[in-house]
């Protein structure tokens, strides 16, 4: 008794066993980095304040937050760090004074940075959107709004934290 033929969607093709070899993936692996998106690469990983500037200056306060709460009137030492994840996670956190603030959202890079413009991406926090310029100083070193003071419009240095 003869066995009945197999259906298949394409009658008279032979279906072959397909193997991926290293050299297969490797090509894979190298057509995926190429199509990453270049500011997203460049921006992922946390970015802390440059400890060189002072908060309350760039405000034009010229006094320190906590200064009225313990009299203290030496610089503010403000601990602002920003963490842009792979997969689009945001994470701001705020220590200054009595602030003590983290906050969780999401980042998309908008524009890659290009001669004559500056980066952007948009972030999300608190069920608010904010668009954000990104201007390189070096693979490093950065100068943007941080995303939780977006309604200040000031622009701080960060570094990238090691």
């Amino acid at each position: 008794m003869n066995a009945p033929a197999k259906r298949t969607l394409f009658p008279g093709c032979r279906l072959r066993r397909v193997r991926f070899r290293p050299f297969h993936l490797l090509i894979l692996l190298v057509l995926m980095a190429g199509c990453s998106d270049p500011t997203a690469s460049q921006l992922t990983g946390t970015w802390a304040i440059d400890s060189g500037q002072s908060l309350e200056s760039r405000m034009g306060t010229g006094k320190s937050a906590d200064s009225a709460v313990t009299g203290n009137t030496d610089a503010l030492s403000t601990a602002i760090t920003v963490t842009f994840g792979r997969n689009g996670a945001l994470q701001t956190q705020t220590r200054t004074g009595m602030i003590d603030s983290t906050k969780n959202g999401k980042w998309t890079p908008v524009e890659n940075a290009s001669s004559d413009q500056p980066a952007a991406i948009e972030c999300t926090l608190m069920q608010q959107t904010t668009r954000h310029e990104i201007e390189w100083i070096d693979a490093d070193t950065i100068k943007m709004t941080p995303p939780n003071m977006a309604g200040l419009s000031i622009k701080l240095m960060f570094r990238r934290a090691q």
